[in-house]
């Protein structure tokens, strides 16, 4: 009998093999990709952490559009810029989906902000009100005096104590998101919202790639299924999902409940969730439980989605100084031209700073935050330079390769601002960072012009006020950080060490 059961399950275990590899057989007209092994796919080619890096070597071997597949789940990578505008801007309508994934699934709590949302009515939703509340320019005007306030609060911050810089720079980009979202001001640099943000990404950036990871290959309904204590890497996932939705949760209700009992109480200031409330026009007791869900999750990805990578930017800024001071040095001499020495830099003086826009878009190439984009997931079959591109394909595109693209950007490792000066029209469009960096088609980032403006008043404000120079050890010597940073969906630099020294105005 049991000879019986251990031929059965065999024969099962063949016959779903064989019926797997039937359905899943390579198709002829796939893009080249990396030879897979059986049932597994590329799954072991392919690394846990710098994983844009990988890319770029398939894409070397493969091509600009690279096919991989990781046990049942087609893989589309995208290296080249012209490419992901082809297949993710100008075919938008199909390839603006999203894969659900263990890392932003119910497991953790992220599955009800936009960046997670299948595409649909409530990602349509989610999405207008944020382009609302920060992407039209009239909008972005009123809240050029928080960027002003928190940029001059970045300023003493750095002042007082350089060491601090991460803190000081977390405090300026929640400053500028939390009052927008919450019409709450920061008060210090450890404020509870600032705690309750942070609490949230870290789990999330510690898991490393949303939709790229190895736990994002394996049915949710099973995760769902097995305990706690498992060992190893399934078990610390489930143990960590677990402490992201607390305070994914927290981070959704704490200052949404806030804003509610300032309205009820005639003391709530302007922002994105006391104006959707109004707009609701009924009392919380007769709010739609969606609406609720929709516009918590509106504000907080506002709120939270910004201040990594503000400061992933401003940190990688400084690193870019520490190593290039004649760039600081032809910044300043701009804008000791342009706007003297008794004021700081404003928004109107930016059209007439064109080297200090420069150092902006090298600092997002140089230091590309995202590295790749979150996963898009294409609704129907697709035919793409006589390539076959499935249906339920995710795919991605490689924002760091595009950074490097020889074709693009010569001698793309080394830090150089002039790179953007004097363009012809058609190569401002091909070059300027932007134009990846924030994501594509449907699925570009909505504030995307709110941090760009707040990214460009802090880096000038710095320059116009400090010298940035190493820090010294206790021989004296100066520190010199290397130019490395962490693996991650959002890079920060690796370790710097700085000392803002104060540039006396005249």
């Amino acid at each position: 009998m049991d000879h019986q059961i251990i031929v059965s399950t065999l024969a099962l275990c063949l016959a779903f093999i064989l019926v797997y590899f039937s359905i899943f057989e390579r198709h002829d007209r796939l893009p080249p990709g990396p030879k897979p092994l059986p049932f597994l796919g590329n799954i072991l080619q392919f690394p846990a952490k710098y994983k844009e890096r990988t890319f770029v070597k398939w894409g070397n071997i493969y091509g600009d559009i690279v096919y991989a597949h990781f046990l049942r789940t087609p893989i589309i990578i995208i290296n080249a810029h012209c490419v992901a505008q082809d297949i993710l801007d100008k075919k938008s309508s199909i390839y603006s989906d999203r894969p659900n994934v263990a890392v932003l699934s119910d497991m953790t709590g992220m599955n009800i902000s936009l960046p997670a949302l299948p595409y649909g009515e409530q990602a349509r939703k989610q999405r207008k009100w944020f382009q609302h509340a920060v992407a039209s320019k009239s909008t972005l005007k009123q809240y050029q005096p928080i960027q002003r306030r928190e940029t001059l609060t970045l300023l003493s911050g750095l002042c007082e104590n350089a060491g601090s810089l991460r803190l000081h720079i977390n405090r300026f980009a929640a400053g500028i998101l939390m009052e927008i979202s919450y019409g709450y001001t920061i008060r210090s640099l450890d404020d509870v919202y600032v705690h309750l943000a942070n609490q949230a990404m870290a789990g999330t950036l510690e898991c490393g790639y949303p939709g790229l990871m190895l736990v994002d290959f394996i049915p949710l309904s099973l995760l769902k299924l097995l305990p706690t204590r498992i060992p190893g890497y399934l078990g610390w996932f489930i143990r960590t999902a677990s402490v992201i939705k607390g305070a994914s949760v927290l981070l959704h209700d704490t200052p949404y409940n806030m804003v509610k009992s300032a309205i009820a109480s005639g003391n709530a200031r302007p922002s994105l969730v006391s104006s959707l409330l109004s707009d609701n026009d009924s009392d919380s007791d007769e709010l739609d439980a969606q609406d609720e869900i929709d516009i918590k999750a509106t504000a907080a990805s506002i709120y939270s989605a910004g201040i990594e990578t503000m400061l992933s930017v401003l940190s990688s800024f400084l690193l870019a100084l520490l190593l290039h001071p004649r760039v600081l040095q032809k910044a300043r001499e701009e804008l000791d031209q342009v706007v003297g020495t008794e004021r700081l830099p404003d928004f109107d003086d930016r059209k007439h700073l064109a080297y200090m826009e420069c150092v902006l878009q090298e600092v997002y190439r140089w230091a590309c935050p995202a590295p790749v984009t979150m996963l898009h997931k294409l609704a129907v079959d697709d035919e793409y330079q006589g390539y076959h591109i499935p249906a339920g394909a995710s795919v991605v595109a490689n924002a760091w390769a595009m950074t490097r693209d020889v074709r693009t950007y010569v001698d793309p490792e080394v830090f150089r601002p002039e790179r953007f000066q004097d363009l012809p029209v058609g190569a401002k469009d091909t070059m300027d960072p932007r134009c990846y960096m924030f994501g594509f088609g449907r699925r570009v980032c909505p504030g995307k012009l709110l941090a760009d403006s707040s990214l460009w008043l802090a880096m000038a404000s710095i320059i116009s006020t400090f010298d940035v120079v190493p820090s010294r050890d206790a021989r004296g010597r100066q520190i010199i950080p290397e130019a490395t940073w962490e693996s991650g969906i959002i890079r920060q630099p690796v370790k710097i060490s700085t000392h803002g020294r104060r540039r006396v105005l005249s």
